[in-house]
């Protein structure tokens, strides 16, 4: 018994390992993203500008469906930002 619990825990702690990277690859990937539309706006490129901010977007929805939308953005404004 003890030892399928220990398998059970060691399963979620490497889920929530493999969740944790994805959503800071993410929010990393949002930050460039929303980066290259404001670089893209300066330089008149509209639509680059759009298809960068709906990408950047898209990061966001997906974690606010997954109820995880606080910690993306955290790390999405440290990127965005700087650390």
């Amino acid at each position: 018994m003890r030892k399928n619990i220990r398998y059970f825990l060691l399963i979620i702690l490497l889920f929530v390992a493999i969740s944790c990277s994805s959503l800071d690859r993410d929010a990393k990937k949002a930050a460039d993203l929303s980066r290259k539309s404001i670089e893209y706006t300066t330089e008149m490129k509209f639509d680059k500008a759009e298809q960068s901010y709906k990408e950047a977007r898209g990061y966001f929805r997906k974690y606010e469906e997954k109820g995880q939308l606080k910690e993306f953005t955290k790390l999405y404004n440290e990127y965005l930002i700087g650390k």
